[in-house]
């Protein structure tokens, strides 16, 4: 999937997000589209408010703020994206230097051989 998710798209993803099935890539569209249109997050909100509160009664909790734990969850999932981006940005940085430390070092064996 590539571009910007649509309403439709995002509704479909609904689930799979709820049951944490979304790749990364995915799921860095969905949350754009959630945090750009209130008709797909509030959509989202019901959605995991009555998963997990079947859950709840289903398991005989106790009180526990659905809200609360529905914001979480959507921070989390952006906490979880930046942390993301930034290991691939330290991944490129890494590759980048490697690759310079090995082209200096070839070039500098090269210069003695040819001395």
């Amino acid at each position: 999937m590539t571009g910007k998710m649509d309403c439709l798209e995002c509704k479909k993803n609904i689930i799979p997000y709820l049951n944490y099935e979304l790749d990364d890539e995915e799921l860095n569209e969905f949350l754009h589209h959630i945090e750009s249109c209130e008709s797909c997050r509030e959509d989202l909100e019901v959605y995991y408010l009555v998963t997990e509160g079947v859950g709840i009664l289903d398991n005989k909790g106790g009180d526990y703020n659905l809200s609360l734990a529905f914001t979480d969850r959507l921070s989390g999932t952006e906490k979880y994206l930046r942390r993301l981006s930034l290991r691939r940005i330290l991944s490129y940085s890494a590759d980048t230097l490697s690759f310079w430390a090995l082209f200096v070092m070839t070039i500098m064996c090269l210069r003695m051989l040819i001395l």
